[in-house]
């Protein structure tokens, strides 16, 4: 059994990743495991730390909590942004001046079948979308003739 969440593991069939067309999508509240670590956490109040920081035994916060993302990931979905490599867009931290932290809280993340025909994802930071919510649009685009669904 692989628990580590840091680990490389290989993928399982759990939330209905293997052999399914599927996509997770949501406001995680989690950083992907390729985003960099935040090196000064006083960059927002320390009620907040509890959203996105891993608590340690001692009752301490440690890093980023990245274990929910990590899950999905070992289930065998793919993360668009590390799948191709492009530098990670911050896709919340806008709407709060509690949380002017650049993050990526926000996630698409791509069932093995769907993966192989994700050919770009962006998200839309503009100063129209930015006062709108607590995240911004955040678009993947698939080839699905490749995958022979057209």
């Amino acid at each position: 059994m692989c628990s580590d969440p840091n680990a490389v593991c290989p993928p399982k069939d759990e939330y209905g990743a293997v052999g399914r067309r599927a996509g997770l999508a949501g406001d995680l509240n989690v950083q992907g495991l390729v985003d960099e670590e935040l090196e000064d956490w006083g960059v927002f109040s320390a009620e907040l730390h509890s959203r996105h920081r891993s608590q340690l035994p001692d009752g301490s916060y440690g890093g980023s909590d990245r274990s929910a993302m990590a899950k999905p990931l070992h289930a065998g979905f793919t993360d668009p942004v590390a799948a191709l490599g492009i530098p990670v867009p911050r896709t919340a931290g806008y709407w709060s001046d509690a949380e002017r932290w650049d993050q990526r809280s926000d996630h698409i993340l791509l069932a093995p079948d769907v993966a192989p025909v994700l050919t770009r994802c962006e998200v839309l930071d503009t100063e129209e979308a930015r006062p709108l919510n607590d995240y911004l649009p955040f678009i993947v685009t698939l080839e699905l003739s490749q995958a022979g669904a057209a």
